[in-house]
């Protein structure tokens, strides 16, 4: 019996070392300048049609194409080249991160290589709090 409790012990704790030495490590820089850890989700955006749908997807190459699907029948059309956005002096394309249409729909707003802005006010009340305690 104890042999048995061992042996399931062993076996527990092998197949739970590879799973632990998959996990990426968790920094800030991993966290905001990487991909490592978005998610898989899809992102659909609904236009005001209503019967038509935009998503992103990422290719194997890693350049993001912008798809317009039917929602009744599931038809997709390549509405933005990913690899026709590269910018001038660049050798690779944007990533498309988020994007919002013109109220009318004929123009198209990209959002890329987006970094979180801190709260100004926030800062400027811990330098208070700091001038305070000084």
């Amino acid at each position: 019996m104890r042999f048995k409790r061992l042996l399931l012990v062993g076996l527990a704790v092998a197949l739970a070392a590879p799973a632990a030495a998959q996990v990426p490590q968790l920094t800030v820089d991993n966290i905001y300048s990487s991909r490592e850890f978005s998610g898989d989700l899809v992102s659909l955006r609904w236009m005001d049609d209503g019967e038509h749908f935009t998503r992103i997807e990422r290719g194997e190459n890693g350049v993001t194409d912008l798809y317009r699907v039917n929602a009744r029948t599931g038809i997709e059309q390549l509405a933005v080249v990913g690899a026709d956005l590269v910018p001038p002096g660049a050798d690779e394309p944007i990533r498309i991160e988020r994007y919002t249409f013109s109220p009318d729909g004929t123009k198209l707003l990209i959002f890329t290589n987006e970094a979180r802005i801190p709260d100004v006010r926030q800062i400027l009340a811990r330098r208070a709090l700091r001038c305070l305690r000084a």
